[in-house]
């Protein structure tokens, strides 16, 4: 019998496997689904579709985001690592009508030029689309997108004071939604939960706050209160200034101890360019007000004027006195000098208010 030998051979095969990820081309209407807060990669505009917003770009990879619940979005590529360049849109509406609700170029130009738009208000319900185009860039990239929910008791806002005398004031605000406030006041400067502020509870969002110090500058601070342990930050401070007691008559004003703003206790409406002011030695534009005053003639002295130069047609500057108690006067008169030049002054007026029927009643009215 024949002997046969087996020689096995054994062939090592080395098999190679290669693979390349290849992304479809993404467009609005086909956007990556962001489901939440979280980091997410862009594979680089130029794998995604074409662009809304172009102006330099072709082509854009888009992101949808439906949003939950109420609250704000934030979207930012700052941290990249590759601080490449991109440029983001935000829309809501449809893919055939997108609507623009915020954008953004170089935000973080201090690393790479990536861009970030933060604080965009979304609704429940509601779908928004993110494009980062390829405007300058077409590589990938990573960005952050974060859902923040609105606060449990939103913050008031708009807060101010009227009805101000010389010992009480009316504050007010507009809620953040609450029926229910925290509000402290205290002298100008002081510190809000230091123990030297008052504080108290409202139900309505005025306050009158009573007990207060003539001519004396006071802070308030407000918070909503939405129930025990759920309240918003802390808003303000604002500032007013209660007015000053009234003066004893017979009194001159001769504003010589004020030369750089009206005196104490007088009020103008808000300082535009046309305005009231004190000055000494000329006003601004030649042959229409003084050079010197009354009381101190050919040596200078301190007047108010307006510079009518400064203003439009129709435009008004009203001065506000102190009060003057005229009680123990027989026959009560106000005496001025004046000094008026120029076409363009219609008219100055003197009113003076009645306390007995809360009314202005006309002095004079002097045509310029």
């Amino acid at each position: 019998m024949m002997k046969r030998k087996l020689h096995l051979v054994g062939v090592l095969l080395t098999l190679l496997f290669s693979y390349q990820i290849v992304y479809s081309q993404n467009t609005c209407a086909t956007a990556t689904v962001i489901t939440g807060s979280g980091p997410y990669t862009a594979p680089g505009p130029t794998t995604g579709g074409g662009c809304n917003n172009c102006g330099g770009a072709t082509n854009a990879n888009w992101y949808s985001y439906t949003a939950t619940a109420d609250g704000t979005i934030d979207v930012s590529a700052c941290a990249d690592p590759g601080d490449t360049d991109t440029r983001l849109w935000v829309y809501d509406g449809s893919c055939g009508s997108l609507n623009q609700i915020a954008s953004n170029d170089d935000a973080c130009n201090t690393s790479g030029y990536s861009s970030e738009v933060t604080g965009v208000p979304v609704t429940n319900g509601t779908t928004y689309f993110l494009e980062w185009d390829d405007r300058w860039s077409t590589s990938g990239f990573d960005f952050e997108f974060t859902f923040t929910p609105p606060p449990a008791c939103p913050d008031p806002s708009a807060l101010g004071a009227t009805n101000i005398t010389t010992t009480s004031a009316d504050v007010y605000w507009t809620s953040g939604g609450a029926t229910d406030w925290n509000v402290e006041y205290g002298l100008d400067g002081f510190i809000r939960g230091g123990g030297t502020g008052t504080l108290v509870n409202a139900t309505n969002d005025t306050l009158t706050i009573s007990s207060l110090s003539a001519q004396m500058d006071y802070d308030f601070y407000v918070r909503d209160s939405c129930g025990v342990g759920n309240v918003s930050a802390w808003i303000g401070p604002f500032t007013f200034t209660t007015l000053c007691n009234p003066i004893s008559t017979p009194v001159t004003e001769d504003l010589e101890t004020t030369t750089s703003g009206i005196p104490d206790c007088w009020n103008q409406t808000a300082a535009t360019t046309y305005s009231w002011r004190v000055d000494q030695g000329g006003t601004p534009s030649s042959a229409t007000g003084p050079t010197v005053d009354n009381t101190l003639g050919t040596s200078g002295g301190t007047y108010i004027f307006v510079e009518a130069s400064n203003g439009s047609t129709g435009d008004m500057a009203t001065l506000t006195s102190p009060a003057y108690d005229i009680s123990g006067l027989t026959v009560p008169q106000l005496s001025f000098y004046y000094h008026m030049h120029g076409s363009q002054v219609t008219y100055l007026k003197i009113e003076a208010f009645n306390t007995a029927t809360s009314m202005w009643d006309s002095l004079t009215s002097i045509i310029g």
